[in-house]
């Protein structure tokens, strides 16, 4: 959010926007905070303070690109829906953690009569595990 004066802390992502944004990051389930009217204990404003539009910029649009999805407006309240669930809900910018190593796609590991192997997605973090049996009803 580009709000010069927010009124509301989305505490999930230790951001400060406007009552629009707000309310759209409500709707994604994420926990959001009214500066002036919520209790501050010293452990969430050290939280907050942890934070911040710039920070969680660097984190949440890394590798976003302007000419690719432009920031909405203000005058834009179902672009600004969207573009809140591509960055902070399905995550298309993220930056991702580096690796240590790579792993290939596929790993068999042994003894064959309960052989399994596991597919990892190289950048995305997600494993899935297959059995023996599962292949054999894996389409063509």
């Amino acid at each position: 959010c580009e709000e010069q004066i927010p009124r509301f802390i989305c505490t999930t992502f230790q951001t400060f926007v406007c009552q629009h944004c707000a309310d759209v990051h409500r709707e994604y389930g994420h926990q959001i905070s009214d500066i002036l009217h919520s209790e501050w204990t010293t452990e969430s404003f050290d939280l907050v303070a942890s934070g911040g539009n710039k920070k969680a910029a660097q984190q949440w649009f890394a590798f976003w690109n302007q000419e690719d999805f432009p920031r909405p407006t203000k005058a834009e309240p179902e672009r600004i829906k969207d573009f809140v669930r591509k960055a902070f809900v399905v995550k298309c910018w993220q930056k991702q953690p580096k690796r240590t190593s790579r792993k290939s796609c596929v790993e068999v590991t042994e003894p064959a009569e309960a052989a399994s192997a596991v597919a990892v997605g190289p950048d995305t973090g997600f494993t899935v595990g297959f059995f023996e049996a599962d292949w054999a009803n894996l389409p063509p």
